[in-house]
């Protein structure tokens, strides 16, 4: 059922990776200008993927506040109502972090990396945020619940 909201999304050039390892700053301290690179997964995709990438990075943490200036300026770059944008980020997000999650298990248990297991749980968090603010949604709040009920130490 999320796919199908997902594939459901309005869509637009898309990098699926777009997060703060895939940033490179290039040229000088004067005239400096932001790179993309390790574009192998680009593809058309739902238009907030990319904002939900960066925002909702595994890596980084942004406080709520901040990350909601960003989808308001987002929504108003593009022309679209703010509230469908934040409703699109927040499914995209519940789909994508636990995708990201998912893979940071997998390379622990089948390529015997654990550098990702650290990043598990703030991945998580960023999941129930989404679900939190979708709570109205009986989908997403039977998934809080399975999600919830499936944790050693359930998150509000």
């Amino acid at each position: 059922e999320i796919a199908t909201r997902v594939a459901h999304m309005p869509t637009s050039f898309v990098h699926r990776d777009y997060q703060s390892r895939n940033l490179m700053v290039a040229g000088d301290v004067h005239t400096p200008d932001l790179v993309w690179i390790d574009f192998q997964d680009a593809l058309i995709g739902p238009r907030v993927y990319d904002l939900v990438a960066l925002l909702g990075d595994s890596y980084q943490s942004f406080d709520a506040d901040f990350v909601s200036a960003r989808v308001h300026e987002f929504a108003d770059a593009i022309g679209a109502p703010v509230d469908q944008i934040r409703y699109e980020f927040d499914v995209v997000t519940v789909q994508r972090k636990l995708k990201d999650a998912g893979r940071f298990v997998f390379i622990d248990r089948e390529k015997g990396n654990s550098g990702f297991l650290p990043y598990v749980e703030p991945t998580i968090d960023k999941v129930f945020a989404a679900l939190r603010a979708l709570h109205c949604d009986p989908l997403f709040d039977e998934l809080h619940a399975l999600l919830s009920a499936s944790l050693v130490q359930p998150r509000a």
